[in-house]
């Protein structure tokens, strides 16, 4: 299938084009961008983080190396059985079930903080777009409904409160997270269920990821248009119908859907 690339020029119209109603958003490297990572480096920057965090509050874990191997087979052991599976698991549980083994606090206010500070180090490195804030709302203000669909183990509360410190959480009242979902891309049931909370047949509703194996394939499996964010990602699937580097490309696709074959 050929694909459509549209033209890259932002489009000053004033209203979405008439049969696209909505537009749902990938979350990593999509609307926030992580860049390169090396998981070794990330993982034990949280794993440090977190056992600083118990130190400083006076819960005594176990000394870092015993603490770092316990967290690191747990999590490991959940990524495999994540996969034979195929359903994300969340990482809020695996912190609750790491502290209740070691008799430290694992009521929902103390895990939900430290699962903030596990994921402290992605968020350090995060980045938006510098003009996805006026994007949105531009998109917001054309009467165009906004949603998130994303595969990840990080809670729900986390990637909340990331996305409310970057400025975005106001624009998605629809947002779906796999690791509390229970099912994940490419699987078009939990593309079909964020269209049902926004009262969106697929046919009206644009998908824009950066992975065309779960992104671009479910969402064509569910109905909708797609578009692909070039980035880190190389992955193998269909052609997307359109292709962006940036969100606010795609501006002339649901503002006046000018694109050219």
């Amino acid at each position: 299938m050929k694909t459509r690339t549209h033209i890259l020029e932002s489009s000053a119209a004033s209203k979405p084009a008439a049969d696209i109603r909505a537009v749902l958003f990938d979350l990593g490297d999509t609307l926030i961008e992580y860049g390169t990572l090396d998981p070794k480096v990330i993982f034990n920057d949280g794993a440090q983080r977190t056992h600083a965090y118990l130190v400083d509050r006076g819960h005594g874990p176990p000394a870092f190396r015993h603490y770092r191997k316990r967290l690191y087979r747990s999590m490991r052991w959940r990524f495999a059985w994540a996969r034979v599976r195929r359903r994300d698991f969340n990482s809020v549980h695996v912190l609750r079930d790491l502290c209740s083994g070691m008799g430290l606090p694992d009521d929902e206010t103390s895990i939900t903080e430290l699962a903030w500070v596990w994921y402290s180090p992605l968020a350090r490195v995060a980045r938006i777009e510098p003009d996805l804030i006026q994007t949105l709302a531009t998109f917001r203000s054309a009467g165009l409904k906004l949603g998130i669909v994303s595969n990840t183990v990080i809670g729900s509360a986390v990637l909340d409160r990331h996305l409310a410190d970057v400025g975005l959480l106001d624009f998605f009242p629809v947002r779906i997270y796999s690791s509390e979902y229970g099912r994940r891309k490419p699987d078009r049931r939990i593309f079909d269920d964020a269209l049902a909370a926004m009262d969106v047949d697929a046919g009206s509703a644009l998908f824009i990821g950066d992975r065309r194996d779960t992104d671009i394939a479910g969402a064509r499996r569910a109905g909708m248009r797609t578009a692909l964010k070039t980035g880190l990602a190389a992955t193998r699937g269909p052609d997307p119908d359109y292709v962006v580097r940036t969100i606010a490309e795609l501006m002339p696709i649901v503002l006046s859907a000018a694109y050219t074959n």
